[in-house]
């Protein structure tokens, strides 16, 4: 998710998660991840996310 610096903190970000995961609980998912910036980290702990620590290491391969 992004949102434009003019329209930050004013609850459009959160308004929007928070529909996505009712969604989701419609849905009967039983989980979702995400990635997060740390500009996107405290309003995705405040809406319920929790750090999770991952089974698997991130690799990147870069082709020279």
């Amino acid at each position: 998710m992004y949102t434009k610096p003019s329209y930050r903190h004013k609850g459009y970000a959160r308004q929007i998660m928070e529909r996505l995961l009712a969604d989701a609980a419609d849905k009967n998912l039983s989980v979702v991840d995400l990635k997060s910036t740390e500009d996107g980290y405290r309003l995705y702990q405040s809406v319920g996310f929790v750090d999770d620590v991952p089974t698997y290491h991130l690799m990147r391969f870069i082709v020279r």
